[in-house]
């Protein structure tokens, strides 16, 4: 006769455990075996030199220099100017379509007749939301140091009789 062995005897009382254990873990809803994640300074890349005492943040490195803040000043007011640009594009065209699709509603071939009121109200609300862009990129070259070279080259310039 061949009787239960150990072996088959363990199995079953792993099998028992691992049951009851995902059993308890159903009925509670919280995994069992949970580990915090811990991780060093070393891992998460801080080093100690860029916090002071009081664990503030201190800027690293040296600040920007003039030129290159005028640089940055010029180029944030060119891409708003463009995003102003683009978004008046993008309405315009949005105005075109919605005045084709009402003429077409309207009529037949509705939309071939009012061809050229329908394209003059697109451009029309896109010129008229992308005017100021000129104003902005006009804002980011009008500093102080611009309005003196401006100066120095008008005193090198003959005079006109006319003006006086």
């Amino acid at each position: 006769m061949v009787g239960p062995t150990d072996s088959s005897s363990r199995r079953d009382k792993r099998r028992e455990t691992q049951a009851n254990t995902k059993a308890t873990a159903a009925a509670t809803d919280t995994p069992l075996h949970v580990r915090p994640i811990v991780l060093s300074k070393d891992e998460l890349y801080l080093d100690t030199r860029d916090y002071d005492v009081d664990d503030d943040y201190k800027r690293r490195g040296n600040t920007s220099s003039r030129r290159t803040r005028r640089v940055q000043d010029i180029e944030r007011r060119v891409a708003k100017a463009v995003h102003r640009v683009a978004r008046a594009a993008e309405h315009g065209t949005s105005e075109y379509i919605d005045a084709r699709d009402r003429s077409e509603d309207r009529r037949k071939d509705g939309a071939i007749v009012d061809l050229y009121e329908n394209v003059a109200r697109g451009v029309s609300k896109a010129v008229s939301e992308a005017s100021p862009a000129l104003v902005d990129v006009a804002k980011a070259y009008n500093t102080r140091k611009s309005r003196r070279q401006l100066r120095g080259l008008l005193k090198g310039l003959p005079r006109l009789p006319i003006i006086g």
